[in-house]
C-alpha cells in the first residue's frame, strides 16, 4: 500500500534564516494586538498592493529620485502583508491550508521575477543580469514547493536565505543607489558586478542542492524497495 501524498494539512514548515527568530517574535507580537476585524485576506491584499507599488516606484525612479527610498517602505509593508497573512491564520487557528498555500506561492512567483526585472526598467541593472536572476528566483521558488510536496517539509529558506533576507538585500541595493547612483568598478556598474556574482553563486548552489536532494531521495527510494 502506498503512503498518502503529503498534503498542506501535514506539511511541516522549515526555516533557519538569520532573521527568522527575531521576525517570529515581531509577528507574534503583531498577531496579539491585531484587531479581530483584520484577517489574513487583508494582509494578502496588503502584500499584493505593496508588490505593485514597489514595481511602480522602480519604474518612476529615474524621474523621481526619492522613489528609491519610497520603494523601501513598500518592501516593509510587503513583508508585513506576506508574513502576517499565514501567521495570523495559524495564531487564530483559522488556516485555509490548500487555498492559502496556493495563493501565497502564486502571488510570490508572479511578482518576484517582475521585481527583479524592474531594476532593468529603472536603469539600475542591465537585462543581461536581471533575466538570469529572475529565472533563478523562479527556479528556487518552484523547487522549494516541489520538495515540500515530496518530503512533507516546506523550506522557507535556502542556505539561510529566505524571502526576508531577499527583501533586505533589495532594500540595501536601493538605499545604496539613492546615495551612489553612478557607482562603478572600473567601467562597469558596481550593481551589475554584485548581481552577476549573485547569479553565479545562486546557479551553482541550486545545481548543488538539486544534485544532493536527488541522490538523497534516490537512496531513500532504494532503501524502501529493499524492505
Amino acid at each position: 500500500m502506498q503512503n498518502p501524498e503529503p498534503s498542506a494539512e501535514t506539511q511541516h514548515r522549515v526555516a533557519w534564516g538569520p532573521t527568522y527568530k527575531y521576525e517570529l517574535r515581531v509577528l507574534r507580537f503583531l498577531c496579539k494586538y491585531t484587531p479581530h476585524q483584520i484577517n489574513s485576506d487583508h494582509f494578502t491584499l496588503l502584500s499584493v498592493c505593496s508588490y505593485t507599488l514597489f514595481i511602480i516606484s522602480m519604474i518612476e525612479i529615474r524621474h523621481v529620485h526619492v522613489c528609491a527610498l519610497l520603494s523601501i517602505v513598500f518592501l516593509v509593508t510587503q513583508w508585513l502583508g506576506d508574513s502576517m497573512d499565514g501567521t495570523i491564520a495559524r495564531y487564530r487557528h483559522k488556516e485555509r491550508l490548500r487555498y492559502g498555500t496556493l495563493l501565497d506561492h502564486s502571488i510570490d512567483m508572479f511578482f518576484l521575477p517582475l521585481i527583479v526585472l524592474s531594476y532593468s526598467v529603472a536603469g539600475i541593472l542591465s537585462y543581461a543580469v536581471t533575466v538570469p536572476f529572475a529565472l533563478i528566483v523562479l527556479w528556487a521558488g518552484s523547487y522549494m514547493e516541489q520538495m515540500g510536496h515530496i518530503t512533507n517539509r516546506r523550506r522557507m529558506s535556502q542556505a539561510s536565505v529566505g524571502y526576508t533576507e531577499f527583501r533586505i538585500m533589495l532594500a540595501c541595493l536601493n538605499l545604496s543607489w539613492y546615495f551612489f547612483p553612478s557607482a562603478r568598478i572600473l567601467t562597469i556598474s558596481m550593481y551589475d558586478v554584485i548581481f552577476v556574482t549573485l547569479d553565479i553563486v545562486g546557479a551553482v548552489f541550486l545545481a548543488y542542492l538539486f544534485t544532493h536532494d536527488c541522490l538523497d531521495l534516490k537512496h531513500q527510494d532504494e532503501e524502501a524497495l529493499k524492505r
